[in-house]
């Protein structure tokens, strides 16, 4: 594999800066996008924030084909070494023409947690340990260098990075106050990981985002919620949940929230998942019958009905490398195409969920 000396930094001529992003400012109670009153079937669109937004009431369909998928990853190790040669390898890829070239590579460090000062999260496997928000930052920024100097000529290929934790145990590791904390502490190592991009030229071809897989069963709606504010006060960049909406109806929805799994409802599941200023979610499309997409469609038609705007969701998860890698349930091992399909598909069947484009598909897998 090829390795490019750190001298070939100072020879790539730097784009311009970009400027650094905002926050949407607002009142809480609002929607969580810009919003514009017009009849329905009326389409308005504009790009905030990199997105294209378009005007809830209007049909979307452009029939927008698979975007092609990336390998996103249970993180067991914060070695900077390790994660250079990984993003080396993904521009290498995306250098010689592989699909997609716009990329999503969600980076799942395990639960949120705290050692003496210092916020963190656990590796999955066991053989990293604690890696603290600063070991993390230092590796993912690794990985946004290894990625845009080994792309080589290939200026057009982009990644985007989702640094993640999850809510597992996150009641029992930390409580309500310090789940808050450590959202904002998250948050701020975002910032800090972008602005390190940003100063070195490499924001235009990589960036980086927060993350947390937020699942039902893990955690109460109230701790959720305690992470996700905590991260919203301190961002600068979203952060995409990654995680399921379990137990929530996959059909029947109106505009009062119905109850999900545990202490969830329809409307915990949508705050996180796009109900805070921050939020975006690549969801969990792991199930071979379909039934997962239908229950974000589900929550996507509640945020309608609620407030007057569908669910922006940036693309799909599905888990079928890591199911090959250690066995799985069956009905549980969607192929990216299928989890997208089935995502895009449900969405699609009602104009007040469609969107105009699904953007990422990924798959995870053990690094």
């Amino acid at each position: 594999m090829k390795r490019r000396a750190p001298a070939a930094e100072l020879i790539r001529p730097l784009p311009p800066l970009p400027a650094t992003p905002r926050l949407r400012a607002r009142p809480r109670s609002h929607p969580p996008r810009v919003r514009w009153l017009l009849p329905l079937g009326t389409v308005l669109a504009a790009v905030v924030g990199g997105v294209l937004l378009v005007h809830a009431g209007a049909p979307l369909s452009l029939g927008q084909s698979h975007p092609g998928h990336t390998i996103s990853y249970y993180m067991d190790t914060t070695n900077p070494t390790r994660l250079y040669e990984l993003g080396c390898g993904l521009g290498e890829q995306l250098e010689h023409g592989a699909p997609p070239q716009d990329a999503l590579v969600i980076m799942a460090f395990g639960q949120a947690l705290k050692s003496g000062s210092e916020y963190g999260a656990s590796a999955y496997g066991g053989s990293g340990g604690f890696g603290s928000t600063r070991e993390i930052a230092e590796a993912v920024q690794q990985f946004a260098r290894g990625f845009y100097l080994c792309s080589g000529a290939n200026y057009d290929s982009h990644v985007k990075v989702v640094v993640g934790t999850s809510t597992y145990g996150i009641g029992r590791n930390l409580g309500s106050p310090e789940a808050a904390r450590h959202g904002a502490a998250w948050a701020r190592m975002v910032n800090s990981i972008n602005a390190w991009l940003r100063d070195r030229g490499y924001r235009s071809q990589a960036g980086v985002v927060g993350g947390n897989d937020i699942e039902v069963s893990w955690s109460t709606p109230g701790m959720a919620r305690a992470w996700v504010d905590g991260y919203d006060a301190a961002a600068s960049w979203p952060y995409y949940n990654f995680g399921d909406a379990a137990g929530c109806p996959t059909s029947g929805t109106t505009g009062s929230p119905r109850p999900c799994g545990g202490q969830w409802t329809q409307e915990d599941v949508w705050y996180v998942a796009y109900g805070v200023p921050s939020a975006y979610a690549v969801p969990e499309i792991y199930r071979n019958d379909g039934a997962l997409a239908r229950q974000w469609q589900q929550i996507s038609l509640y945020g309608y009905l609620r407030t007057g705007w569908r669910v922006v969701y940036r693309g799909s998860l599905t888990q079928y490398g890591a199911c090959q890698q250690r066995s799985c349930d069956p009905s549980l091992d969607n192929t990216p195409r299928q989890g997208w399909m089935q995502l895009h598909e449900a969405l699609a069947a009602d104009p007040r969920t469609e969107l105009i484009e699904l953007r990422f598909a990924s798959d995870i897998r053990w690094f």
